[in-house]
């Protein structure tokens, strides 16, 4: 898994969570349902408490960005931030905790507040569909070989 930085949606899980979210409440899926799915992830996401730091702030961020957190995972994640970052930041780079304190600190303000601008529905009537199914085979060529 890769850390960009220290922001929220910096790392490969962060990001992955963002998008589902986001991705499915743009195409319309109901919000009840991308809430269980993602929480249902947890035991997949929180394999470590660095991991688990990660996990509760971007369902937390994310579910703020769409307009729609429950009292349960704000609770949750504010219980998360006020831990403080992991010590595992410090090995990212030596000044990566403290930065990481000030995303956390800035998380907390946004998740005691109401989002005052959430992210729409899209208006579009075609849904977004994927562009292979799932069993479909893909090849690529590469300087005449075949992956």
């Amino acid at each position: 898994m890769a850390i960009d930085g220290v922001k929220i949606i910096d790392s490969d899980q962060g990001y992955d969570i963002y998008n589902e979210v986001v991705g499915r409440y743009r195409d319309g899926d109901h919000v009840a349902n991308i809430i269980k799915d993602i929480l249902d992830e947890e035991k997949d996401y929180c394999q470590t408490d660095f991991f688990t730091e990660i996990y509760w702030t971007a369902v937390a961020y994310s579910l703020w960005k769409i307009g729609h957190l429950p009292n349960d995972v704000k609770e949750k994640a504010l219980n998360v931030i006020a831990k403080g970052p992991h010590e595992f930041w410090l090995e990212i780079d030596s000044k990566a905790l403290k930065q990481r304190q000030k995303v956390l600190d800035k998380l907390a303000l946004q998740l005691k507040s109401e989002n005052p601008k959430p992210l729409k529905v899209r208006k579009s009537k075609t849904k977004r569909e994927p562009y292979f199914k799932a069993g479909d085979v893909l090849a690529v060529k590469v300087d005449k070989e075949y992956g």
